[in-house]
């Protein structure tokens, strides 16, 4: 194999001539003879059994060019880009440019990433939220683990907004029963607002035993085209109701809910770990702020296939997410009236944003010469092991090394950020908070910010995919992969 020329296009495209010598496209001619040997049948011969040459004579010389190339070029392919160092971010154009008995030639064209020359990015300041952790965190942490451990219990008295009702109700539209108006004891939390407007707020004052007829009105855009608009009435009988009774807040409660013995020991506990969180989310958004600085001060210019790559990535991290919840995307889609083209749109400037980090993140480790070792890569899996009580050679298998040590360093590089940057204390907010940015997660290089912590995913370095040649090679595209 000989790389008889590299040229390079617009943009971060790369070009490249590749010959396939003789010798090369010899045992490529050969190794398609054996593989279609068996499919063809020459009189005096046993299926599969006929000799190449009666089969070349009879069919002709070229009758095994194409699948030959088919299954050499992706090899000579590959060989060409370790020599030249080229890593492509997407899959390559391939073109026979010529094809003989002394072998042949054929272009690749692909894009690669962009060369970031990377502004200013040590000696910066960017803000960085407080860890400080006030009483009152700590008692709305109590109260949201005593909410946890409340029960419900039934009263003899009126229904309040928070209360649980069950209850039986039947809706008339003009008299007339409607499909899915009725059921009998339902239960639900008055002021939750699962039902239309105004309903619940009518259920307030009744008691147990009570019977009431409720009217309301269905609003214009309700899902249920017959029903938009117009006015109902619900026969509501309440047959319960109760209401959230709180544990006591002492020590017995500290040591029901943790292995704390005492209030004040639970609350010093709490106190640690929300300095822990608040510690970890300061530094992610004092990296972030960080990055959107180098950002600015590195204009580069990213080739639309790595954000369409990176969309791919957020999407199917978005879909594993609602799968937790029993729903895949198409119903998805059918619930929020969303498109998949429309849902792309929404992540593109999400991704765009991640790629670049991705690529400073690069940059950074490749100027400060930071190096992921081996011992390095195996303390992260025996502590990833310990994580998920899984044995090493398990998350080995789990997780692709090259992968690993990419997500590694970035890690690194970001550890260099925020040693080497300034933090100052984040300006305080406005009445009408704006959602913070969210920051650039711990393992971000090639796959920016992409989620990690769930559990380790069996994910395998792919390559990129191997095209099929358009004049010879027109059935390459499933023997390529």
């Amino acid at each position: 194999m000989q790389i008889k020329n590299t040229e390079r296009l617009d943009g971060s495209k790369i070009k490249l001539t590749i010959l396939v010598e003789k010798d090369e496209f010899e045992a490529a001619i050969e190794k398609a003879y054996r593989k279609d040997v068996k499919k063809i049948n020459i009189q005096g011969f046993r299926r599969g059994k006929a000799p190449r040459k009666i089969i070349e004579k009879m069919y002709g010389p070229a009758v095994f060019y194409e699948d030959a190339v088919n299954l050499s070029y992706p090899e000579m392919y590959e060989k060409a880009l370790n020599e030249t160092g080229f890593k492509p971010v997407d899959r390559a154009d391939v073109d026979v440019a010529s094809l003989d008995e002394n072998g042949y030639t054929f272009t690749a064209e692909f894009t690669v990433a962009p060369e970031m020359k990377l502004g200013q990015y040590k000696g910066l300041t960017a803000e960085r939220p407080s860890e400080d952790v006030t009483d009152a965190e700590i008692d709305e942490e109590i109260e949201r683990m005593r909410q946890r451990n409340s029960r419900l219990v039934a009263v003899d008295r009126e229904i309040k907004n928070g209360d649980t009702a069950v209850f039986d109700y039947k809706g008339t539209v003009d008299g007339v029963a409607f499909e899915g108006g009725s059921a009998e004891n339902h239960t639900m939390v008055i002021g939750s607002n699962q039902f239309i407007p105004g309903f619940e707020d009518q259920m307030i004052g009744m008691k147990a035993g009570e019977e009431k007829d409720v009217n309301v009105t269905f609003p214009t855009e309700y899902h249920a085209s017959e029903l938009a608009g117009k006015a109902a009435v619900f026969a509501v009988k309440v047959h319960e109701v109760k209401e959230r009774e709180l544990p006591e807040l002492d020590d017995e409660f500290a040591r029901d809910v943790s292995d704390k013995d005492t209030i004040a020991e639970l609350r010093d506990d709490i106190k640690n770990n929300l300095i822990a969180q608040k510690k970890a989310n300061a530094d992610n958004v004092f990296e972030s702020n960080l990055l959107d600085k180098i950002i600015d001060n590195s204009p580069v210019e990213i080739p639309q296939c790595m954000v369409d790559h990176q969309v791919g990535h957020i999407m199917q991290d978005f879909a594993q997410r609602v799968s937790m919840q029993g729903i895949d995307m198409d119903n998805y889609f059918k619930l929020t009236g969303e498109t998949e083209e429309g849902m792309r749109e929404r992540f593109a400037p999400q991704a765009l944003r991640q790629v670049k980090i991705g690529l400073i993140f690069d940059e950074i480790a490749k100027l400060e010469k930071i190096e992921v070792t081996d011992e390095d890569l195996e303390a992260e899996y025996k502590k990833l092991a310990e994580q998920y009580n899984m044995e090493v050679e398990k998350i080995k298998g789990f997780l692709n090394a090259d992968m690993m040590k990419d997500d590694m360093s970035g890690q690194k590089a970001a550890e260099f950020l925020r040693n080497n940057n300034t933090a100052v204390a984040e300006a305080p907010k406005a009445e009408e908070k704006k959602p913070a940015k969210k920051p650039a997660a711990k393992k971000t290089t090639k796959k920016a910010a992409e989620k990690t912590e769930e559990a380790p995913k069996a994910e395998e370095k792919k390559p990129a995919k191997k095209p099929a040649a358009k004049k010879t090679a027109k059935k390459s595209e499933e023997e390529a992969k």
